[in-house]
C-alpha cells in the first residue's frame, strides 16, 4: 500500500487531494473516508511520528515514540482504487485525534494510537460495533509518549541517509 489515501470512488489515480491523515471526529461522516471507515481499517506500524516546531533558527523536528519501548500501532484505513483495464491502487491514510499532553507543546493534534493487542483486534475486526470503535479514536493516555529532537537535516531533500542521529535508526510516520 502507498501513503495518500485515494477512495474506490475517485475517478483518477491521481486526485486533487491525497490525504495522508484523517481526522477521527469526521471520518465517519466524511463522503471520503466513511467507507474505508466502515470497511477498511487497518493498523499503519510505526517506531515513532514526527512534529515540528518552529524556532527563532528554522524548524526543528521532534520524535515521538513510546516510552514503554514497543512500536506505535497507528490506526489507519484504506481503500482500493481500481482504474479500467489496469491494476489496482492501494492506499491509506491514518487517523488523526485530538493531542495528548505529550504532544500538545509541538501540536494540537496526534496519530491515533491503538495501546494494545485488544484495541488492534477490535480494530481489524470486520464485524466490530461503530460505538466500540469510536472509543478507540482517542488520544494516548498523558505519559505514554516521549519526545526527542532530531537532527534538523531530517527534512532535507539533500540528506543521504536515514541515520539522523547517534542513537536512532528511524521507521516512522510524519503526520
Amino acid at each position: 500500500m502507498s501513503g495518500g489515501f485515494v477512495p474506490w470512488f475517485e475517478k483518477s489515480p491521481k486526485p486533487r487531494s491525497r490525504p495522508i491523515n484523517a481526522k477521527a471526529e469526521g471520518v465517519v461522516t466524511s463522503g471520503m473516508f466513511k467507507g474505508a471507515f466502515a470497511r477498511h481499517r487497518c493498523i499503519v506500524p510505526a517506531s515513532g511520528f514526527y512534529e515540528w516546531t518552529t524556532e527563532p533558527d528554522g524548524k526543528q523536528p521532534w520524535l515521538f515514540t513510546r516510552t514503554d519501548g514497543l512500536p506505535l500501532a497507528l490506526a489507519g484505513i484504506w481503500d482500493r482504487w481500481r482504474p479500467e483495464g489496469g491494476p489496482a491502487l492501494d492506499t491509506f491514510c491514518v487517523l488523526t485525534t485530538a493531542a495528548n499532553a505529550d504532544t500538545s507543546m509541538v501540536h494540537d493534534r496526534m496519530p491515533v494510537v491503538l495501546p494494545d493487542r485488544a484495541a488492534m483486534d477490535l480494530w481489524t475486526d470486520a464485524d466490530a460495533d461503530e460505538v466500540l470503535l469510536a472509543r478507540l479514536l482517542a488520544p494516548l493516555p498523558d505519559g505514554s509518549l516521549k519526545r526527542v529532537a532530531i537532527n534538523r537535516r531530517m527534512g532535507s531533500p539533500d540528506r543521504k541517509s536515514t541515520r539522523l542521529n547517534s542513537s536512532h535508526q528511524i521507521i516512522s510516520y510524519a503526520v
